[in-house]
This record gives structure tokens, sequence and C-alpha cells, in this order.
């Protein structure tokens, strides 16, 4: 079940895409420091099998309806999508018409919270996802600023001694889509759980 995530953009940043799911729920038990007592928490992890960006060429603007033929194609083929998210006021069109198609949408932002990138940091840390091998997604990470309201990126970024600009489309398509699957999770039944395990 995918959670895809849409960073819109249809001139000079890319337009991110990614569609995450659970892979395992998992349990983890362990013991409260102060008490004692034994404690049971779910520990999700994640796999993001598609992750990329469209970048328009000069002049032009992102080919959108080539992405909403994308989502229907992955429907066609099986992929069961639970849901798809979007980001920011412009892309209220395009929920509209994912609604007529038949998806699930939602808004959803990695810009107003922190949330979805510090449970995405989290996840890195404790190696609870997969992720595509991806030049870009890899630059995206590493220069992520986590600034006083939003993790941002850079304007420039110095590359082989040389600035290119910064940008996090990509990965703010990979933490909101991995964030909205964490968020389903937390409803699923204790029946779900495929794996257990001791801190």
């Amino acid at each position: 079940n995918y959670y895809i995530h849409l960073d819109g953009a249809l001139k000079g940043d890319r337009f991110g895409f990614a569609a995450s799911a659970i892979e395992k729920q998992m349990t983890v038990s362990g013991y409260d420091l102060l008490t004692g007592e034994s404690t049971m928490r779910l520990s999700p992890s994640l796999i993001t099998p598609i992750a990329f960006g469209i970048k328009a060429r000069p002049g032009s603007e992102v080919p959108l309806w080539k992405v909403r033929q994308f989502l229907l194609d992955l429907r066609n083929a099986g992929v069961s999508i639970m849901q798809v998210s979007t980001d920011g006021f412009q892309s209220a069109d395009m929920r509209q018409m994912l609604d007529k198609m038949g998806f699930n949408v939602k808004y959803a932002s990695v810009d107003t919270t922190k949330d979805p990138y510090l449970k995405f940091a989290s996840n890195v840390n404790h190696c609870l996802m997969k992720v595509p091998k991806s030049p870009i997604l890899d630059f995206e990470v590493r220069h992520l600023e986590n600034r006083e309201k939003k993790i941002d990126h850079p304007d420039k970024v110095m590359v082989n001694g040389k600035y290119v600009k910064g940008s996090k489309d990509i990965v703010d398509a990979v933490s909101a889509s991995q964030h909205e699957a964490l968020l389903a999770a937390q409803t699923l039944a204790t029946g779900t759980i495929t794996e257990s395990y001791g801190e």
C-alpha cells in the first residue's frame, strides 16, 4: 500500500515524486530506565522504491499530465495507491483532477512542520528505510539545513570548486510520502506486526 507525494514545480525547480510504503511493522521491546518496567513500541520500517525529479526544459513547464498518466499507469499495473498528497496552494487543481480520477488525495507540506524531516532523520540514523540510489537525492539530503521555522536548502552549494543551486525537491517528496505512510501505520492493528526484537 503506497503513499505518494508530489512536490510541485512548473519552472525552475524540479517536480519531486516519491512513493513510500511500510515494509515491516515491528515491535521493539525494552525497559523504562526510570521505572524498570518493560516497554513495547511500534517501529515500522519504510521502503521508497520510486523517487525522482522532473526538470522542465528551458522556456517550458513540467508536463503535469504526464505525472497524472504515470499515476494511472501505476494503478493499472496493480500498484495499490492508498493516497496521493501534494504541497502548495498551486497544487489544488492537481488534487481536484486526481480526485476525479478516483485517487484519495490530501494536502501535505514539509514546510509547515519539521515533523516529517525529524522522523526522516531518525529513520536514516536507525537504518529503518530503503531508498533508491540517486546522486541528486544524496546531494539534497547532505545539504539540508535545520533553520528556525523549517528544514530548508542553501541557496548555493560548493561542488568541485563551483557553486551550484541548492535544492530539496526530491527529498521533500520522500520525507512527505514516508511521513504519510507512518501516519497511516499508527492506526494499524497489532495483527499487522511482522517482526519483534529487543533493544
